[in-house]
Order: C-alpha cells, then sequence, then structure tokens
C-alpha cells in the first residue's frame, strides 16, 4: 500500500488555516508516528512540550531515517534557556524556530523548509546519480587498463562523456541556483535561457499555464520552426502547465539532456508554487497596508521609550517621539499610559486614546489609536446648558395646562352671567372686571409659556 503524501505535519495548537495549505494537525507524539507511518512526510511543525518529551529522540531517528531531508519547524516560548535550545537545535537541526503559533511569517517559512525539503532530495538524486557515474566511470577505467592498445579511441570518446557529465553536473548547480534566485516568472524565464544557451544551446524557453500551453504546442508545431521538448509544470499532483525547451532542428535532444532537463522542470514546478505563495503574501499587505493608511485618525506603533516605529499618518519623518510628532511636545504627554485607555488635552483639544501592549520579534511595543474628541465634549457641554431650560419648558407647560383648564371654565360661566345681566344692573360692572381679571391671568400663563419654550 502506496504512503499517503502530506507535506506538513503539526504537532500542537497550531492555526487552523494552516490545514488549507495541505498541513494535518495533530495533537501530541502519538498521533503524529501514527501519520509518519502511513504517510510521507516533509516538514514537521513541533512545540516544544513535545520535543522535551523522552520518546521524541528515538521517534525523531525513526522519522529522520525514512526521511533524511526531514525539516524541522519548532515553536520555542521566548523565555527558554538559550543554552538548552541551542542543545536542542545542535541535536536536531531546526530548520525555523519562532515563539508563537500566531507568527505571520509560519506559513511562509513552512513553504520555505518545504522547498528546502525538495532541494535536498534533489541533491541527494543528483548526488547519487554522479557517484553511479564515477562508478560506471571506475569500472571503464579499469577494463581500459587490461586493452588500452585496442580501446584508445572508446577511451577518449568515455573521456569526452565525463567532460560533457561534469559541464552538466555544473550546469544543473547553476540552474537550481537560478531558479531559486528568481523572484517571478519572467525573470526566471530569462535566467534560465541564458543559463541553458551555454550549455545546452537552448535557444527559447517558455513557460505556459494551462490553457495556454496546449495553444502554444499547436503554434510550435505548425509555424515555429523549432526541435522542442514539453514538460508538464505540476502543483501538488496536478498539472497546472507546461516548460518548453527549444533549438535548432539540426539538433535534437539526446536521452541525457532530455533527463537533465526533466529535473530542471521539477525546479521550476517548485519555484512556480513559491511565486503563487509569494504573491499571495504581497497581497495581503498591500490590502491591510492600504487600509490601515485610509484611517483618518492617528494611529501610532511605539517603543517602550515613546519612539515612533510605524505610523499611518503620511506627514511623519522618522525618527521622532509620539508626543514630539503630534503636539510638538519634549516630554511625554500628562496622563499617558503606555499600551492603555487614557485622555489627553493639549492645545484646547481633547484626545481619547486606546492602547494595547504588542510583541514583536520578542519585544514589547504598544499600539495607540487616538480619536480627537473635542467636538464631542463640546456637544455635551452645551447639552448640559440647555438641559435646566428644557426642564423649566416641561414644567411650565405643565403649569400653564393645569390653570389654564379651570381659567377657562371660569371665563365662560363668567361671561354667560354677562350675558344674562342687565347693564344698569350694580353687579354689571363687577362681573366685567372678574372677566378683565380671568383674561389677564391666562395672559400672564401664556406669556409664561412662551418665554420658556424660547
Amino acid at each position: 500500500m502506496s504512503a499517503i503524501i502530506h507535506k506538513f505535519l503539526l504537532v500542537g495548537p497550531w492555526p487552523k488555516h494552516l490545514s488549507e495549505i495541505g498541513a494535518v494537525i495533530v495533537n501530541d507524539l502519538y498521533e503524529a508516528n501514527y501519520q509518519f507511518d502511513r504517510s510521507q512526510i516533509d516538514v514537521l511543525g513541533i512545540n516544544l512540550t513535545a520535543v522535551l518529551e523522552k520518546r521524541f529522540s528515538d521517534l525523531y531517528a525513526k522519522w529522520k531515517q525514512n526521511n533524511p531531508h526531514l525539516q524541522i519547524v519548532a515553536i520555542v516560548p521566548t523565555d527558554f534557556s538559550k543554552k538548552s535550545l541551542l542543545e536542542l537545535q545542535w541535536k536536531y537541526s531546526f530548520s525555523k524556530i519562532f515563539t508563537s503559533y500566531n507568527d505571520k511569517n509560519i506559513e511562509q517559512y513552512l513553504n520555505l523548509s518545504l522547498e528546502k525539503s525538495y532541494q535536498e532530495k534533489q541533491f541527494e538524486s543528483y548526488k547519487s546519480l554522479f557517484e553511479e557515474q564515477n562508478q560506471k566511470l571506475i569500472k571503464l577505467r579499469t577494463s581500459l587498463d587490461e586493452k588500452i592498445e585496442k580501446r584508445t579511441k572508446f577511451l577518449v570518446e568515455s573521456r569526452r562523456k565525463l567532460f560533457l557529465t561534469n559541464i552538466r553536473i555544473e550546469s544543473f548547480r547553476k540552474a537550481l541556483t537560478t531558479v531559486y534566485q528568481s523572484q517571478n516568472l519572467e525573470e526566471l524565464e530569462k535566467n534560465l535561457n541564458e543559463e541553458l544557451l551555454r550549455t545546452f544551446e537552448i535557444q527559447w524557453i517558455k513557460i505556459c499555464f494551462s490553457p495556454t500551453d496546449d495553444l502554444f504546442i499547436k503554434e510550435l508545431e505548425s509555424q515555429l520552426q523549432y526541435q522542442h521538448l514539453r514538460f508538464r509544470v505540476h502543483k501538488q499532483n496536478s498539472e497546472i502547465g507546461s516548460v518548453f525547451f527549444m533549438r535548432s532542428l539540426q539538433k535534437p535532444f539526446a536521452k541525457e539532456e532530455s533527463e537533465f532537463l526533466a529535473r530542471v522542470t521539477e525546479a521550476v514546478s517548485l519555484a512556480t508554487e513559491r511565486f503563487e505563495n509569494k504573491n499571495k503574501l504581497e497581497k495581503i499587505h498591500n490590502y491591510w497596508k492600504t487600509l490601515f493608511n485610509a484611517i483618518k485618525d492617528a494611529i501610532i506603533l511605539v517603543d517602550p521609550d515613546y519612539n515612533i516605529v510605524q505610523t499611518n499618518l503620511e506627514n511623519y519623518q522618522s525618527p521622532q517621539k509620539c508626543h514630539q510628532f503630534l503636539f510638538g511636545r519634549t516630554s511625554p504627554c500628562e496622563g499617558c499610559q503606555m499600551g492603555a485607555k487614557f485622555e489627553i488635552t493639549q492645545n484646547k483639544e481633547h484626545f481619547a486614546v486606546t492602547g494595547q501592549p504588542v510583541g514583536l520579534d520578542g519585544k514589547k511595543y504598544a499600539i495607540h489609536y487616538y480619536r480627537n474628541v473635542t467636538h464631542k465634549i463640546q456637544l455635551e457641554n452645551e447639552l448640559l446648558e440647555l438641559a435646566p431650560k428644557a426642564e423649566l419648558g416641561i414644567l411650565s407647560s405643565s403649569i400653564a395646562h393645569e390653570i389654564n383648564n379651570p381659567l377657562g371654565g371660569l371665563l365662560s360661566y363668567t361671561q354667560l352671567l354677562i350675558m344674562d345681566t342687565e347693564s344698569s344692573d350694580p353687579m354689571y360692572a363687577d362681573l366685567k372686571s372678574i372677566e378683565a381679571a380671568i383674561k389677564k391671568c391666562a395672559e400672564i400663563v401664556n406669556n409664561l409659556l412662551v418665554n420658556t419654550r424660547g
């Protein structure tokens, strides 16, 4: 039964999103050993607790024997003894050490460790091929010593092949170096063209992704006059494109050349995956950078000495301290609390500051978000000043309502009595005086209501 291919095996509470890149996350060494027995693992991610277990040393020897190119990425707390860490590094050869599972570079270094494992496998494979050629050469030289006079021409030819083999070994080394030093697809094509032109007289190298590669091969066979080889580019066992090697029709490719270029294509496959991961990381980085810079309020990352490490404000010129840059002060702001919530007043402006301590690369920093609340405080003060007037208005409206009701009744009855009384009656003048007094009271109440509303 063939082994299941899992590139990454992570032991411990690693971030769940790493499973999207093909990682298998397990809880302990028992589950890890089970995965190693049934899977092909190239990169092992492990925490300090698992490394310090007694059985880890034996398991490590077993896993390393099965895969000599196994890469180990370790999570080691910052407070762990440096001396002990050096001993572990010497014993297990960690390819990368992180201090936290939340390090933003974990995914990148996992992929780099995987590339390193693949590169070691390729060099090991080529080393075996080189040793095989040397063994053949030894046998050949022995045979030539016995038949030196009869096989002189064969010896010359053999030496010529050996020379070509050495040239190709060096060329393969340079080609691999070129592949891993290239930063993008265009640079990769250019560098490979320059390198393989000298060794194999390759006149043109073209890297195409599906379905463009199928269109290109049709054009190549129908219109372009080249001898060509086509090798598939793979990503996680899936074909994603092709690499075309082309040269003059008068120089067909030999079998050894075809095998050599197939190995170069394997390196190209790894490089294209690296380019893709790099582009994804750059897009994520640019997205968050744009979002960070779009915030209008000041966001500042400072060290314990108030030196600005990073900010979203465009007019910042380093190096400056936060109080110097924001408010022109020579000393920290009054009431400043590093990495906490606090309020400060500068130049008649009020700021509400939200702080949060953060750790980067083993160092302590604080990120502060400055929000100008001057206008908010002014509005709150105005509301406080208007509150008594509002309460007085409510009270006046209530009093006016309670007084106007009985006044309305008194005025109605008084006017009815006046209508039933003759002007010559002695009470008529008294009723008119009562009517005038009631209207005066109503007028006073209405004036009070108008003043309080105004």
